[in-house]
């Protein structure tokens, strides 16, 4: 379901929530701009990419952003569906003020820890992205038992001298949820996503875009398609796993990234 938001620093009353009434649960993963990022395009949209955890309970998160000095609310809105795309984009309604420090404030209604990320403004516009990102499969297996397809890739993002982009990949036949990924500064990076899904298909294909830091995308890219390996696994991966292991070190403890 996709939910219109409309977030005030500190506000509880919008909160971005899982679709499911049980998980999975979203743990933040990463954000751009950085933590403690400096001369970030003022014109810049904020971005928070998360990753799927367990619970016994869904979990809401107030969002909001304020000038870090004064506190001052920073109108934004947002269109958030994390169940579909692990990702939660903020749009200023009027561009941030130059030079100026502000301050993004998760706050989990249900249970965990709240996260801040501090960034400071400069000059500058965002001057987006040049070419497209270029996808490559690596393997694909299937676990019967646990119901779930996980697929391994690397990627080339297109050039990003801001350094605010995010990359997603969704399946190019069912086009399950898509996981969504800060660019590093090299541009390259691989990973392991994982889909819900009961049949064992004969290969799976795949799809990357990318969105620059404004918020503009590129198109969906061509399939690529990798065959499954070794039929299906019956122990499972642990692509997941390391994916959670990154989001635990992130929120262990009410900890400021600010």
């Amino acid at each position: 379901m996709l939910v219109a938001l409309v977030l005030a620093a500190h506000a509880k009353a919008d909160p971005v929530s899982s679709a499911k009434s049980c998980s999975p649960t979203f743990v933040v993963a990463d954000a751009v701009p950085g933590p403690g990022a400096a001369e970030v395009p003022f014109d810049a949209r904020p971005a928070i990419t998360f990753v799927d955890g367990t619970c016994s309970g869904g979990l809401e998160w107030a969002v909001g952003v304020a000038r870090t000095a004064d506190e001052a609310d920073v109108p934004v809105t947002s269109e958030s569906a994390l169940a579909d795309t692990h990702l939660l984009e903020l749009f200023p309604e009027e561009p941030f003020e130059p030079d100026t420090a502000y301050t993004i404030t998760l706050t989990p209604l249900d249970s965990g820890e709240l996260v801040e990320l501090g960034f400071t403004t400069g000059t500058g516009e965002v001057a987006g992205l040049t070419g497209a990102p270029q996808l490559t499969p690596g393997s694909a297996t299937f676990d019967k038992r646990a119901g779930t397809l996980t697929f391994t890739w690397t990627a080339k993002g297109a050039a990003d001298p801001d350094g605010l982009s995010i990359l997603q990949v969704r399946d190019a036949n069912v086009h399950r949820s898509i996981h969504s990924f800060v660019v590093p500064g090299t541009g390259s990076m691989g990973q392991a996503v994982e889909w819900e899904d009961s049949i064992k298909p004969d290969e799976v294909c795949a799809q990357v875009r990318q969105i620059d830091g404004t918020g503009a995308a590129t198109e969906w890219s061509e399939p690529v398609c990798t065959d499954l390996v070794g039929g299906c696994s019956t122990t499972g991966t642990n692509g997941g796993g390391v994916a959670l292991i990154v989001a635990a070190a992130l929120l262990s403890r009410r900890r400021s990234l600010a």
